[in-house]
């Protein structure tokens, strides 16, 4: 799948060793989000790449979802009901780290979208599905 409207993604300012990694990352997370949700949420949302945010961040109302491109881990927030005990993967390469940001910031643009409270259970859920399914972390069940 090549991603369709790259005109509502700024990667301006990005070196050009960064863009195919964040391209690969939005066709992983659109992908994941479409099977999900059965929605095509990048014709809907405006994505913001810099290597100056601190964190990623989805504005709600605007469509807008800005990425952190320096983090190369994974923060998770701490879910017990998920059995969530550590926050941070370490280590997990930038592509995965730009895919779980996404991931995460495209489930509150659904929140958003279907007037939802905005929860980070179920962004959690989904990012540790996503990490199941590469096999970064392992089911326990």
């Amino acid at each position: 799948m090549k991603y369709r409207s790259m005109e509502k993604i700024n990667l301006h300012k990005l070196p050009k060793w960064q863009q195919p990694i964040v391209e690969r990352s939005i066709i992983t997370a659109e992908q994941f989000i479409k099977d999900k949700y059965d929605i095509d949420c990048f014709d809907l949302v405006t994505l913001k790449c810099s290597n100056t945010c601190r964190f990623a961040k989805y504005m709600i109302g605007d469509g807008l979802i800005r990425l952190d491109l320096k983090r190369n881990y994974i923060k998770l927030y701490e879910r017990k009901t998920l059995g969530v005990y550590k926050a941070n993967i370490d280590n997990v390469g930038l592509e995965t780290s730009y895919t779980c940001q996404l991931i995460h910031e495209l489930t509150h643009f659904i929140q958003d979208i279907e007037d939802r409270c905005f929860s980070e259970v179920e962004t959690t859920k989904n990012e540790l599905q996503y990490l199941k399914s590469i096999g970064i972390i392992l089911d326990n069940k």
